[in-house]
């Protein structure tokens, strides 16, 4: 890391893993951006801002619940208006302050929150009571889940206005695939054995792709080649099937 960094950015690193480990991240690189930032391109550890909202969540949200029941609220009101006040706030300065829109955890509370709506058992029910009628909104919700993330690959790119309102096309989608989890073609695809390798391997995958493909920007100067790229998906890889064999929790013998 030393031979490829100038000093300014060894310190920048120190103290992106310092917010990191303060849950802070999203907070660091929003006040971060400016003329003179260095290129999103070139922060190994940028992606560790996800996990600043998701903590800044986790924070917060108990504290709601805990006193949503203390004043008998009721909590799908509760989240619906979440919901609102978030996503409203996302939309009103999507265009304003982009930055701000990005990395603010006003405005992406609004997604966990479709996740604690799922969980509330409030959304996608389409009032139908019956097993037979569960099971058809269950295979219906799975391919129009499939279809919002194949729109989400294919039209929502850098140039687009994010999260505003095309946020919705990727969240929605895997709010339906969630819902659907009793699906036959849910068990068929994502019930495949490679598929379920990925997803045990997932977290330390997400935790170790981005600093290997901005270190070989850093190094080729943006101009990494196809077979480059290739190879530092598949170092991603190993290094996160190597971290979850050797991190893992492991059940405790009674």
């Amino acid at each position: 890391m030393a031979i490829f960094l100038l000093p300014s950015e060894l310190r920048q690193i120190g103290k992106h893993t310092v917010a990191a480990a303060s849950f802070a991240s999203n907070l660091v690189f929003w006040f971060e951006s400016g003329y003179f930032d260095n290129s999103a391109n070139t922060k190994p550890l940028l992606h560790l801002w996800s996990l600043g909202v998701e903590e800044q969540f986790y924070l917060i949200w108990p504290i709601l619940l805990v006193g949503a029941l203390k004043f008998n609220f009721r909590l799908l009101p509760l989240i619906v208006l979440g919901i609102t006040i978030s996503f409203g706030v996302n939309l009103y300065i999507a265009y304003t302050n982009p930055v701000a829109d990005f990395y603010s955890p006003v405005t992406r509370f609004w997604e966990f929150l479709i996740g604690a709506l799922l969980a509330e058992k409030s959304i996608f029910y389409f009032g139908c009571n019956s097993r037979l009628a569960g099971i058809i909104n269950q295979n219906i919700r799975f391919p129009l889940g499939l279809l919002c993330l194949f729109i989400s690959l294919c039209f929502i790119d850098s140039n687009a206005v994010f999260p505003g309102w095309v946020a919705l096309i990727p969240v929605l989608g895997t709010a339906l695939l969630v819902s659907a989890e009793n699906s036959k073609l849910n068990k068929i695809l994502f019930g495949n054995r490679m598929l379920v390798l990925i997803g045990l391997i997932s977290y330390p995958l997400y935790l170790w792709h981005w600093p290997i493909l901005t270190y070989l920007r850093i190094i080729d100067g943006g101009d990494a080649s196809v077979n480059a790229r290739i190879c530092a998906v598949l170092i991603s890889f190993i290094l996160a099937a190597v971290t979850y064999c050797f991190f893992r929790a492991t059940p405790k013998k009674q």
